[in-house]
């Protein structure tokens, strides 16, 4: 399955961006697949962007706990 969100990491000390553009649980993000990417980001601030008509409240909850669980300083756009 293609995944429904992107990671766009910079090197200019700028923080990595999390773009969620797609329903969220088994048709489009999925929880398992945005925590693999999630653990993949380096550095200690983390940009979210969620552009998402909704989805499944449970994977949504997974991964606001993955996000807040992170230890990143965390903005929500």
């Amino acid at each position: 399955m293609r995944p429904c969100f992107k990671f766009k990491a910079t090197d200019t000390g700028l923080p990595a961006v999390v773009a969620i553009d797609d329903d969220i649980g088994f048709w489009g993000v999925q929880a398992k697949d945005f925590r693999a990417a999630l653990d993949s980001v380096e550095g200690d601030d983390l940009i979210v962007e969620i552009n998402s008509l909704g989805g499944d409240v449970m994977a949504g909850l997974g991964m606001y706990n993955m996000i807040r669980n992170s230890g990143k300083n965390v903005t929500t756009r």
